[in-house]
């Protein structure tokens, strides 16, 4: 997955044991950044992350690790190896994987779930999707600050994915997709991204069309290089840009054309400051601009 980060897909080695219940996880947005951050305990001990919907797993920061092992809450036992992660500027690096014993999550415990460790104290913490799979349905209520978690019959799989539910929530609410291409050259692959866009089952009444002209070159020039700008013109679009469940459509046109993009190719831009703060809800910009 691009985007902020984005490190191995991992797998959940354990069947929980969960009584179906409804259960509800505060989301606590960040007034100084573009994120929503929850509370987990990893092994007992409480910490503070970033609920990233882009995420794939759960990752974890040295300070982090060093805490849980000064504990003997993680041992040598726990470590199951390395994986590589690619961060935010591109490059690739190596990580530490370890095994959670256990996460609790609104009152709810999930046993072995992989992690990754970077080797930075300062990096941010990450929930992904993938130790969500092991409820029911999830919902994300962003107006009212929740994450709303409906666990599995004891003994049963998951039947709703989370990123089908989140999808449903989040892009459903759009009326509108443009896609705006930088040059001549981004013109000719705009057909790929509005293919996998309008195959998508969640966007199939939002309206997804094209700009026929490519814009004026002090427009273009806003725009970095080989990369996908992602602009909303509304707060409430804010979530929508920021999804995962965007990013993974956005990705799978980024696999057909890789050698034209960075690494980190997904950026996301509020516009509300360049219209003096007037909204246009319900409508998002995709400027594709080839390196």
């Amino acid at each position: 997955m691009r985007g902020i980060l984005t490190f191995f897909a991992f797998l959940i080695t354990s069947q929980s044991v969960l009584s179906q219940t409804q259960i509800e996880v505060p989301l606590i947005k960040d007034p100084n950044a573009n994120a929503y951050h929850l509370m987990a305990s990893l092994n007992g001990e409480e910490y503070d992350f970033i609920f990233d919907t882009g995420a794939s797993g759960l990752l974890i920061n040295k300070a982090v690790f060093d805490d849980l092992t000064r504990k003997g809450k993680l041992t040598q036992t726990d470590f199951l190896g390395t994986s590589k992660a690619v961060i935010a500027n591109g490059s690739t690096i190596d990580i530490n994987v370890v095994n959670i014993r256990s996460l609790e999550i609104g009152g709810q415990v999930l046993n072995d779930l992989r992690a990754g460790v970077v080797d930075n104290n300062n990096a941010a913490l990450l929930f992904g999707q993938d130790a969500l799979s092991k409820f029911g349905s999830v919902t994300i209520d962003y107006n009212q600050g929740k994450l709303i978690l409906t666990t599995n019959p004891a003994g049963t799989n998951t039947t709703t994915p989370p990123a089908q539910t989140a999808q449903t929530t989040l892009l459903n609410s759009l009326k509108e997709i443009k896609l705006i291409p930088c040059s001549a050259d981004d013109q000719g692959t705009l057909n790929d991204l509005r293919s996998i866009l309008e195959s998508a089952p969640e966007l199939k009444q939002v309206k997804i069309s094209e700009e026929a002209q490519v814009p004026p070159q002090r427009a273009v020039n806003r725009i970095t290089e080989g990369t996908i700008t992602i602009r909303y013109f509304s707060q409430k679009d804010q979530a929508v840009a920021d999804s995962g469940e965007l990013a993974t459509l956005l990705d799978a046109f980024l696999t057909q054309h890789d050698t034209a993009f960075k690494p980190s190719a997904l950026v996301r831009e509020n516009m509300l400051s360049s219209f003096n703060n007037r909204s246009f809800p319900d409508y998002l910009e995709i400027w594709v601009r080839k390196q």
